[in-house]
């Protein structure tokens, strides 16, 4: 895993464990931060985009990323790594 991770700002910051574990699970298909990968399908929505939508909470995002669902993959995380990504994604908050 990488470990890198971001600001409230958006900035990558080395050796954070919680943007770390989003860079190393999420972004292979998510933009985490920075500019998006044009290689990757318009419609897999950056962390930014996840983050504005007004239903984005911590308890949303627990139950969407641990409910089996066919656009994403089925992820094998432990209860601190959900936190993690969470964390990751509500960092982006202003």
């Amino acid at each position: 895993m990488i470990a890198v991770g971001m600001s409230a700002g958006g900035a990558v910051l080395p050796d954070d464990p919680v943007g770390g574990l989003a860079l190393g699970e999420c972004a292979p298909c998510h933009v985490v931060a920075g500019a998006p990968n044009p290689t990757l399908p318009g419609a897999i929505p950056s962390f930014t985009t996840v983050e504005e939508r007004p239903s984005t909470t911590a308890l949303s995002q627990r139950v969407f990323l641990s409910t089996p669902n066919h656009v994403m993959p089925n992820l094998i995380l432990n209860a601190s790594e959900f936190d993690d990504v969470i964390s990751c994604i509500l960092l982006l908050k202003p």
